[in-house]
């Protein structure tokens, strides 16, 4: 009988705690994958902006996979967006030191985020291991001992 309370506290814990932590991390790690991604990108197209010097023709999306012809006047200084409506002008040379210091701190947070998975990975392959063992003990003779 106390087998069977271990077997549905380790099983309740498992299913419960461990496997929808594993699902958020989860969720999190392709999240920080899809903002590295796209600050990489980002810094390749700000250091072409470099290249350029001057007016550039490029195309936009407007939505929805909807791309429009867009004319760049002036490619000096870019725009960020700093959320809650907030902007900072910033030259190309901040823009891609700015994106730099991006990536450092992105891919610091995907080892962490990384490590974190491991962990609880970890954590999951020994609840299964307890509950095979549990199980196992399930189904032995009982011992008079």
């Amino acid at each position: 009988m106390a087998t069977t309370s271990k077997s549905h506290t380790y099983s309740n814990h498992l299913n419960t705690t461990l496997l929808p932590t594993l699902q958020l991390v989860r969720q999190n790690l392709a999240q920080v994958e899809h903002d590295l991604e796209e600050y990489h990108d980002l810094e390749d197209k700000l250091a072409g902006l470099e290249q350029a010097q001057g007016r550039q023709e490029t195309l936009t999306e407007l939505g929805a996979g909807i791309y429009a012809e867009a004319h760049i006047p002036e490619t000096s200084t870019i725009t960020l967006d700093l959320g809650l409506e907030t902007h900072a002008n910033l030259t190309l040379s901040e823009a891609r030191s700015f994106v730099s210091q991006r990536i450092t701190v992105l891919e610091k947070k995907l080892q962490v985020v990384r490590d974190r998975e491991q962990g609880i990975t970890w954590q999951i392959e020994q609840f299964q291991g307890a509950l095979s063992e549990v199980g196992a003990s399930d189904k032995s003779p009982v011992s008079t001992q």
